[in-house]
């Protein structure tokens, strides 16, 4: 985690978030949105993230300006519910953060590290 920071410090503000930017916002195999990935249709879509808001609302959170598929969002969750909810939520969002992962160590991205973190 301490390399990804001096990489953060080491390079140019502007250019890291323009990367974050096109990693992140732009690439539909690195989104930060879980029900984006092996889904054909918007019906399926719908139906996975109405599996996620279920999480948030199972455990007395609601994401009125955030989709309950957001990686972050799913991450800040984990960390305040009890343990066996957090496995379960992280359990089924594995998968997927693996997904990210590969796609992330393909590219040569740093990110990736923070997915190995998220994934240890």
């Amino acid at each position: 985690l301490l390399e990804f920071f001096d990489y953060i410090e080491e390079t140019d503000r502007k250019a890291f978030e323009d990367q974050y930017v096109r990693i992140f916002d732009f690439s539909r195999n690195t989104t930060m949105y879980l029900s984006t990935y092996e889904l054909q249709g918007t019906g399926e879509q719908a139906e996975e993230l109405v599996k996620y808001k279920a999480f948030f609302l199972e455990n007395g959170y609601d994401l009125p300006k955030e989709m309950p598929d957001y990686i972050p969002a799913i991450l800040e969750l984990c960390a305040v519910i009890e343990p066996e909810k957090a496995r379960e939520v992280y359990d089924y969002c594995k998968p997927k953060l693996e997904y990210i992962r590969d796609r992330l160590i393909e590219a040569k991205l740093t990110y990736a590290f923070l997915f190995d973190i998220i994934l240890s």
